[in-house]
């Protein structure tokens, strides 16, 4: 519960997000879910979170600028992201969940994230990991696991 009030999300401009447990706070002036918005953790991470896209209520993703150099992305790619348009009975709702699709590190080095949506409970299964790639450097992805479900 934040701010006196414990209630359920709404698909309005009155919901808020969490990454990882902690509460985003607006850091740049722009309103919150819009597009271009920045975030902070409510407790200081010196993580700078961006929003990118989407229209009306919330972003369709956001890429995370992390302390160390790492870059996670969440919800760049249409099988990391729950979203209204996805299920036909809410065609017009925009994301609402944002799975880690993407990280890269300070040498370009990255792992990607392929997930099965559950549209019928809202959430995500892990169905694939590919890393030892640099897509920057010309390497190509080297290895990858797949999930059985």
């Amino acid at each position: 519960m934040q701010d006196g009030i414990a209630s359920r999300v709404t698909q309005t401009d009155a919901d808020r997000f969490c990454l990882d447990g902690q509460r985003l706070v607006v850091s740049n002036g722009v309103a919150y879910g819009a597009p271009g918005a920045e975030y902070r953790t409510e407790i200081e991470t010196y993580s700078r979170i961006r929003a990118f896209a989407g229209a009306g209520v919330g972003p369709q993703y956001f890429v995370v600028e992390a302390a160390d150099g790492r870059i996670f992305e969440y919800g760049t790619t249409p099988d990391s992201r729950v979203d209204g348009s996805s299920a036909a009975a809410h065609p017009t709702i925009p994301a609402w969940i944002w799975a880690l699709s993407r990280i890269r590190d300070r040498s370009g080095n990255v792992i990607d994230f392929s997930y099965s949506e559950d549209l019928h409970n809202g959430g995500f299964r892990v169905v694939g990991v590919r890393y030892n790639s640099n897509p920057g450097a010309g390497v190509r992805r080297l290895a990858r696991t797949r999930f059985q479900l």
